[in-house]
């Protein structure tokens, strides 16, 4: 199966394979948190579609622990759930061939966010904050 890179929107050549440290969904990312820094590649399963344990882990990889590798989203990846996804902390995903053209215009057509997420930079209401801060300052 194909990977994405979630950050350029595009197809990335190597493959998964078994490289990485797999996180089973079960497992508390804290509790491995030193066997973990080390590690350029977190694998992180999504048994189900409705299976979102794997968005808790990641999010905790990467605000708690300041995980600064890829983190992978393996198993059941829909196309409407790969924003969220990058929005979470996850950096690659390994797509079903059939979704892949779908993800990949779901990650370049995402615009603003209200809510801000790990790497989506300033939200709306940043932004407004910032534009008012700087017409207080004028």
């Amino acid at each position: 199966m194909p990977s994405i890179d979630l950050g350029r929107a595009e197809r990335i050549t190597e493959t998964a394979g078994s490289q990485g440290r797999l996180l089973e969904n079960t497992e508390d990312p804290r509790a491995s948190a030193g066997a973990l820094r080390t590690e350029a590649l977190i694998r992180l399963q999504f048994p189900g579609y409705k299976d979102g344990r794997a968005y808790s882990q990641a999010r905790i990889l990467r605000d708690d622990m300041d995980f600064g590798g890829d983190i992978r989203a393996e198993g059941e990846v829909l196309p409407d759930q790969i924003v969220h996804m990058r929005r979470c902390g996850f950096s690659s995903a390994i797509v079903a061939e059939e979704h892949v053209e779908a993800a990949l215009e779901a990650l370049r057509s995402t615009g603003a966010r209200y809510q801000r997420g790990v790497c989506d930079g300033a939200s709306i209401l940043d932004r407004r904050r910032a534009a008012r801060a700087v017409g207080r300052a004028a």
